[in-house]
C-alpha cells in the first residue's frame, strides 16, 4: 500500500514594521515580505518502519527601506511557524482528500532535533538577521525547514495536505 503525502507552506506576507534604528531613537519603517516553497513528500509506502524525509521548504525574508527614510542597522526577526490543522506542535497531520490523516513534523535542522513552532510547547522559533540598509535598498535572509513523516502509519492510499502559516516578529 503507498500512500501519497503533500504538504504546502502558505505564503505570509508581512507588509511593513517598525524597526528601532541603532543610532538615534527615531523608528524607522520596514516593508518585509516573506516566501516559503512547498514541501512535497511525495509518494511513501506506510508499511515501511524508515520515516520519510528530510523534506525541505526555503524560507525567505526580503526587507526593504523606503526612501527618504533612515538607515537601518541590521535586525533580527523571528520566523514561527503555525500548529497547521492538528492545532498542536506536538505531531503536525496532514489530512487526506477521504478524511484519513498521516502525523509529520517539521524541524529546524536535518537533525529532527528540535520542532519549529512559536517557542510554545517544546517548540522554538528560528531567528533571521538581516544586514544593514539605507534607505530605497533591501536586504534577504533565508532559512530552511525540514519536513519527517515518520513510517507504520496505517492510512488509505490519498492525497494528504497541510497548510503552515510562516509568522514573522520584528
Amino acid at each position: 500500500m503507498t500512500m501519497r503525502a503533500t504538504g504546502r507552506c502558505l505564503l505570509f506576507v508581512a507588509t511593513a514594521g517598525v524597526v528601532m534604528a541603532a543610532q538615534g531613537a527615531s523608528a524607522q519603517t520596514v516593508s518585509c515580505a516573506i516566501a516559503a516553497t512547498p514541501m512535497a513528500f511525495g509518494v511513501h509506502d506506510p508499511s515501511l518502519p524508515e520515516r520519510l524525509g528530510p523534506v525541505i521548504s526555503s524560507i525567505t525574508v526580503q526587507c526593504s527601506v523606503p526612501p527618504g527614510s533612515g538607515n537601518v542597522t541590521g535586525f533580527t526577526l523571528n520566523l514561527s511557524l503555525s500548529t497547521g490543522g492538528s492545532g498542536t506542535y506536538a505531531q503536525r497531520a496532514m489530512t487526506g482528500t477521504r478524511g484519513g490523516v498521516v502525523s509529520y513534523n517539521i524541524y529546524t535542522s536535518a537533525s529532527a532535533g528540535t520542532i519549529w513552532g512559536d517557542g510554545n510547547l517544546g517548540s522554538a522559533a528560528v531567528t533571521l538577521t538581516l544586514p544593514r540598509m539605507t534607505p530605497g535598498q533591501s536586504g534577504r535572509a533565508s532559512a530552511v525547514a525540514y519536513g519527517f513523516v515518520p513510517g507504520l502509519q496505517d492510512v488509505a492510499a490519498d492525497d494528504y495536505a497541510d497548510t503552515i502559516m510562516v509568522i514573522a516578529n520584528w
